[in-house]
Order: structure tokens, then C-alpha cells, then sequence
């Protein structure tokens, strides 16, 4: 129920001490009124920069997929030299899954993993 309607079914005090708890009531009111605002606020803010984040992963994984496909396409149009090419393939192959490594845990850790 709104405040306002509250506030007009609320009847006319008879007394000093009944107009007091009144007010009392009203402040009481108000006070988790307010702290409801603030808490939406905050849930509001929070879900603005979760969302955030996850446009930040999204190009971050656009950004990966972009430069492994421009790899791959790199790598199939370098096929002059047919001998060599499945070592070449090979070792692009590893450095990639490098790369992909390194850029989705920050480089820590898997440097001195082989594949």
C-alpha cells in the first residue's frame, strides 16, 4: 500500500501523545522507504556493472576468435611449400592454443605447459 493512501486513511489524532506516535509511525515509515530505495539502487547498480563485465568478456572472446580465424586463414593461404606444411600446421596449431591460453587466464600459469 503507497504511503500516500497510508497517510490519508490514517485518522485524525485525538490527542498530543496520539499526533506523536503518529509521526513516530510515519518516520518509521519513511526510514524503510528509503532504505528499500537505496537497496534497489544498489541492486540496479550492481546488475549495470555486471553487465559491464560481460560486455567487456564478449569482446575480449570476439577479439580471440577474430585473430585465431585471421591465423587459421593466414596459415592456409601460406601453403607454397607442401613438404613443410604439416609441421607449419602443427606448430601454428600449438601456438594458438597458446595464445588461447595465455589471453583467457591472463597468461598466469600455462607457459610452461607443451601441447
Amino acid at each position: 500500500m503507497s504511503l500516500i493512501i497510508k497517510m490519508t486513511e490514517l485518522s485524525m489524532p485525538t490527542t498530543l501523545e496520539d499526533a506523536a506516535t503518529e509521526m513516530e509511525e510515519m518516520r518509521e515509515r519513511i526510514a524503510y522507504l528509503e532504505h528499500e530505495l537505496v537497496e534497489a539502487k544498489l541492486q540496479a547498480a550492481s546488475a549495470r556493472s555486471n553487465e559491464d563485465v560481460l560486455t567487456l568478456k564478449t569482446f575480449q572472446m570476439t577479439s580471440i576468435i577474430a585473430a585465431l580465424v585471421s591465423m587459421i586463414v593466414q596459415d592456409d593461404e601460406d601453403q607454397h611449400n607442401k613438404q613443410d606444411m604439416s609441421c607449419r600446421r602443427i606448430a601454428r596449431w600449438r601456438q594458438i592454443v597458446r595464445m588461447v591460453r595465455t589471453k583467457l587466464h591472463g597468461g598466469a600459469g600455462n607457459r610452461n605447459h607443451n601441447v
